[in-house]
């Protein structure tokens, strides 16, 4: 550890983090969009919620289903072709577009979804100064402060599943952060029933969860902010906040992300299919983890399907991915 900067402990000094290495920000979970693919094939949402300080990003949930066509055993693919932010709005782009009459494979309501977390950029400090820091003195509503709120290290075997605890502080709001060192296994997040699912082979991954909505904890130790306005304590060393290092845009192929240890936001990008003569096996995508450069992998089998032989064509998506640096949770 350096003695450069502001050192601090969140879990009694088992590991320490440096609030002044920059990129420290507050995250905060504002909404889940809930869409069906459009005619033209792309929608745009403006997040009312965003703080004119925050910086947006989207986890994807449900980026790729695959629809029955109405009065046919033909299987029609619809995904996630790319996910854009600019400012308050979120515009989505889909690989084709929806047919009322269409019903979805796995049961489900035919329905995307999609989270919106923003990141409060570095603003004015007082008192300490934090370089390329969130303001927290600014802060004017503490539930909207988030951090994180649980961190573990678990080794899963290929097929192994890991839940977030229920005892996480406002557990919906919860987003999770993963690193992991592996050449070929492939971690997929279910945001839906709060679960990953690793296939491949055998992995350790540190894991960091992050949630707002919840007043901060006040154990009398460590280092407090608070609003002068509100009194209200918006940040305390109780709590590591998100390092973020930067954002890559990622579709699917291997990218260095620049970061010796990265930890990146995990879900389901996609969905895929095996062609077994007049059927297809479908998978969902998630993430590989290679050292520092990640890329997409196929993840767990979910449907088997008569497609009548007609090959498919799932495209990766291509969206912004938060990378944090993994250092500063697990040392």
């Amino acid at each position: 550890m350096s003695d450069i900067g502001f050192w601090c402990t969140a879990d009694r000094g088992v590991t320490y983090f440096n609030l002044n290495s920059g990129g420290v920000r507050a995250i905060t979970f504002l909404r889940r969009i809930k869409t069906a693919p459009v005619k033209n094939k792309v929608i745009t949402v403006t997040v009312q919620e965003k703080d004119p300080a925050g910086t947006l990003f989207v986890i994807p949930i449900v980026a790729s289903l695959a629809h029955w066509i109405a009065n046919s055993n033909a299987v029609s693919f619809i995904s996630t072709n790319n996910i854009k932010i600019s400012g308050s709005q979120v515009t989505i782009e889909f690989t084709s577009s929806y047919k009322n009459e269409s019903s979805p494979v796995d049961g489900g309501d035919g329905y995307y979804y999609y989270d919106v977390y923003q990141s409060v950029d570095a603003g004015d400090s007082y008192g300490l100064y934090l370089k390329d820091g969130s303001g927290f003195s600014a802060i004017t509503d503490v539930l909207r402060a988030g951090y994180c709120v649980f961190k573990t290290t678990v080794t899963l075997q290929d097929g192994g599943t890991w839940t977030v605890p229920g005892s996480i502080p406002s557990r919906s709001n919860a987003t999770v952060f993963a690193n992991w060192n592996s050449s070929s296994a492939v971690v997929v997040y279910n945001n839906m029933n709060k679960s990953l699912k690793v296939t491949g082979g055998k992995v350790a991954l540190n894991i960091a969860v992050f949630s707002n909505g919840f007043p901060l904890v006040m154990s009398g130790a460590g280092f407090y902010v608070f609003n002068h306005q509100t009194k209200q304590c918006v940040y305390n060393s109780n709590y590591t906040p998100l390092f973020m290092k930067k954002t890559v845009q990622f579709n699917g192929q291997s990218v260095d992300t620049g970061v010796g240890k990265p930890m990146v936001a995990i879900g389901s990008i996609g969905m895929g299919g095996e062609k077994k003569g007049d059927y297809y096996q479908l998978y969902n995508k998630g993430i590989k983890m290679s050292g520092a450069v990640i890329s997409s992998g196929r993840g767990g089998n979910t449907q088997y399907v008569y497609t009548q032989g007609f090959r498919i064509f799932v495209p990766d998506m291509s969206f912004p991915l938060v990378v944090c640096d993994g250092t500063q949770y697990f040392n």
